[in-house]
């Protein structure tokens, strides 16, 4: 199995017209956002997974006008792959860059899929899967 790819690596073949910064950030450059969204995601030696959803995601958000930035936490070689300590882990890191107004934890399993599905900082927390293809769900 070949050496995962740093986010680094990938960002170019997602950078296009979407004006991604470095760390994975984008903000809307013709209004201002009405959250300030940190996206977490867990990975480990999944790079066609990880891939397709920064692929998905950076377009999704952006159609929404969130400011983000996505942060992609993975465990270091010969540990084990406790997903709540690395999501802990990365709900602590964000909080180190900006003044994040919500977390969204994100499995990279799951594209989000219907558009209309918003993923701004309401005042409660929320599950915000509506369904998964499983059993050909559609």
């Amino acid at each position: 199995m070949s050496k995962p790819e740093s986010f680094d690596d990938i960002l170019p073949l997602y950078n296009g017209n979407r004006r991604l910064e470095i760390g994975g950030k984008w903000r809307p450059s013709n209004c201002t956002s009405i959250s300030r969204l940190a996206v977490v995601m867990t990975y480990r030696n999944r790079s066609k997974s990880i891939k397709l959803m920064l692929q998905h995601l950076h377009g999704f958000l952006q159609k929404q006008l969130i400011r983000y930035q996505m942060f992609v936490i993975e465990p270091p070689p010969d540990t084990e792959f406790n997903r709540g300590l690395l999501k802990n882990i990365g709900f602590v890191e964000s909080g180190t860059f900006v003044d994040f107004q919500c977390v969204v934890f994100q499995d990279i399993d799951l594209l989000p899929g219907n558009d209309r599905n918003l993923y701004h900082c309401p005042t409660v927390p929320r599950h915000l899967v509506v369904g998964i293809d499983t059993r050909r769900y559609k």
